[in-house]
């Protein structure tokens, strides 16, 4: 940690962003940033006031005393040299009376041409600094999929390493679920106040607006395509990384929308007509059916958007293809009118205003307009048509006269042969 903070101070000041770390002899390391110098103030305790610029990450003041005092405490001595001034820093005793040592930092006079800071430590292990390396988007292998004014994703060449959170170029910390890492660059409140000194393995709630912030201004293909993948795999509703926020999920069903596919979205928990409505399209083709836990269902309910896209189950509109009933043989015209006087004439008058053949191999009824939608395939089997149209009507409105068991033993299924149609 206090070797990262020092890399972030660096950074921080550098005129570009750019920063030079070398390794000078074994144990021996320079951090070198040419711009803006430490100055004897920015050890006073008062001097604190960094962290609260934008786009700063590291933390001049507190942080900078901080860090010096965790490597001298572990055997690493500091030295920082600027074109004016050079601080090493040591532990020594406040006073005779006082054996415990506290940190002082002695400060020198120095002559440079150049400004900037150099950064001197010595015993200094390497994996030290490739492990505060780590943390810093500039030092990982990885390529910028999207920019916004947000913030960027990223896909790191090390799949395991996806799923880092980077705040300002800093990893803040790691979710291993996630498809993508993120770079946000806009404080949020929530995000500013919540990051902790060490910056590190912080609460999804403190960066999580940040972060939907990102993934409501993506456009990528690439992406989007991504998150679409996972979502229809979905087998139990529950979903993963960057799906499980409702920003996302709408960002797919943008996606959805915008390349046609024909999708229905269910709550994992159906009853009712849904059960039936899940049965008939899972069984169709050109249709995919996803099942959402409840939770996701829900709040996707409330996007007012979605009902006139026909995607989510409960407002879901019948797509099909009519068949004109000139169009059959007359044996198909018998069996047709069979089966709608045996509906109509077991249900009361006010549930169905008419009778819809159709290509697709679907049962329906639309409350809305009193219509039965009935598969062509049904005219070969009269009694269960019959049940399966009950079935459909019971579910949407109760009408209370169940009929089932005599039709059961009143009407026997007739198989039309292929030949007995136009």
């Amino acid at each position: 940690m206090a070797i990262r903070e020092l890399i972030a101070n660096a950074i921080d000041e550098a005129e570009n962003g750019i920063i030079d770390i070398e390794k000078i002899s074994e144990g021996v390391w320079k951090i070198t940033n040419k711009g803006s110098e430490i100055k004897p103030a920015n050890f006073l305790i008062k001097e604190g006031e960094k962290n609260k610029e934008k786009g700063k990450i590291g933390k001049f003041g507190i942080g900078l005393k901080d860090a010096i005092g965790v490597l001298m405490s572990r055997g690493i001595l500091v030295r920082i040299f600027t074109s004016e001034y050079q601080y090493i820093a040591e532990y020594r005793k406040k006073s005779k009376i006082i054996d415990d040592k506290c940190l002082f930092i002695n400060i020198y006079n120095n002559t440079r041409e150049w400004l900037g800071t150099e950064v001197i430590l010595e015993n200094c292990k390497d994996h030290y600094i490739e492990d505060a390396k780590s943390h810093f988007l500039i030092y990982r292998d990885k390529k910028m999929i999207e920019k916004t004014k947000y913030g960027d994703v990223l896909l790191e060449n090390d799949e395991n390493k996806n799923g880092t959170i980077y705040f300002n170029g800093i990893k803040i910390t790691y979710e291993k679920t996630f498809f993508y890492s993120y770079n946000i660059k806009i404080e949020e409140n929530k995000l500013k106040e919540g990051i902790s000194r060490e910056r590190c393995d912080l609460s999804r709630e403190i960066y999580k607006d940040s972060l939907k912030q990102i993934i409501k201004c993506i456009k990528s293909e690439e992406i989007l395509s991504r998150y679409y993948t996972s979502f229809v795999k979905t087998r139990d509703g529950s979903l993963k990384g960057e799906l499980v926020y409702t920003d996302t999920q709408l960002k797919v069903i943008e996606y959805i929308i915008k390349h046609n596919i024909k999708a229905v979205l269910f709550p994992a928990e159906r009853e009712g007509r849904l059960i039936t409505l899940y049965k008939e399209l899972y069984s169709r083709k050109g249709i995919i059916t996803i099942k959402l836990l409840n939770s996701y269902y829900s709040r996707l309910q409330k996007e007012m958007a979605l009902i006139e896209n026909n995607i989510l189950a409960d407002n879901y509109k019948a797509e099909y293809t009519e068949i004109k009933i000139d169009d059959l043989s007359e044996l198909e015209k018998s069996y047709f009118k069979l089966i709608c006087d045996i509906v109509k004439g077991n249900t009361p008058s006010n549930i169905i205003s008419n009778f819809v053949l159709v290509k697709e191999n679907m049962y329906a009824y639309i409350h809305e307009e009193g219509k039965i939608i009935i598969p062509i395939e049904a005219l070969g089997y009269i009694k269960n048509a019959c049940l399966k149209i009950f079935n459909v009507i019971e579910e949407s409105v109760p009408y209370g006269k169940n009929i089932k068991d005599e039709v059961v033993e009143k009407y026997i299924d007739i198989e039309i042969n292929k030949k007995d149609r136009k």
